[in-house]
């Protein structure tokens, strides 16, 4: 198999093609012949025979995790929830880091969500909470200060559109690392960029505690340079203002904002 992955590193096809060719000549269809045969797959573009052999090698050898893992990055976020919470499940059951721990997690926590079973998905997200609370900051993503981040969030109000911008010009804007537990146990997920918490603009026929939240280390932890966290950030206030002049995550979702 390492000479398999050496050719693949490598983008040798032909290479790796004889080689797999020989491993099956001897092994037969073996988890680990199916698995390289997928990692074929998936170099050779064709993704949904990938996705078949990958999570056909890790169901046969569950010690196989990086076929799990592979196959569950290659369901997109319209794949059947279903599928995921399958696959999601059997690698939460073998030995995983805690970075891969929490981002399968997530997954299958997102995936319960939309199959309306909250209670299991309000239970994982917690989950990930307290991981994301121990694993270490993700390689090549962006830090800044806090005094900057500060600044990219004045910067990104600043650039709102004038009616958007006056309306919430008394709204405080609160940056944090990630959601508290509290918010976490009501079922909001852990890895939000930000939060509207308060009464839609349109139904304040009281004074009410209205305030928005962008959480710093999520938003750190989805881009991979300053200028896109200076674009997320944006992208995050224009969001929670939708909430706050009363959109749904269906009305974000159509205009791009979600």
């Amino acid at each position: 198999m390492e000479r398999v992955l050496r050719r693949l590193d490598a983008h040798d096809l032909d290479g790796a093609r004889r080689e797999v060719d020989r491993m099956g000549d001897r092994f037969g269809a073996s988890p680990e012949v199916v698995y390289v045969r997928g990692l074929l797959r998936l170099e050779e573009e064709d993704e949904e025979r990938a996705l078949e052999l990958l999570s056909q090698a890790f169901r046969a050898d569950p010690t196989l995790v990086d076929a799990g893992l592979t196959a569950l990055d290659l369901l997109d976020d319209d794949a059947d929830p279903h599928v995921v919470v399958d696959l999601g499940e059997q690698l939460r059951a073998a030995e995983l880091t805690v970075e891969e721990r929490a981002d399968t997690t997530h997954r299958v926590a997102v995936a319960h969500e939309a199959l309306g079973e909250d209670d299991r998905a309000r239970e994982l997200f917690l989950e990930v909470w307290e991981l994301d609370r121990r694993r270490r900051r993700r390689r090549g993503v962006p830090h800044v200060s806090l005094s900057r981040f500060g600044k990219l969030v004045q910067e990104a109000i600043a650039q709102l559109p004038d009616p958007i911008r006056l309306r919430i010009e008394h709204v405080p804007v609160i940056v944090q690392d990630r959601p508290d537990r509290e918010a976490v146990e009501q079922g909001f997920d852990p890895r939000s960029l930000g939060m509207f918490d308060g009464v839609p603009f349109a139904e304040q026929g009281f004074p009410a505690l209205t305030r928005i939240l962008v959480f710093q280390r999520n938003l750190e932890d989805v881009v991979e340079n300053e200028d896109d966290l200076e674009d997320e950030v944006y992208v995050t206030l224009l969001h929670e203002t939708g909430h706050f002049f009363g959109l749904s995550e269906e009305d974000l979702d159509q205009r791009g904002l979600a």
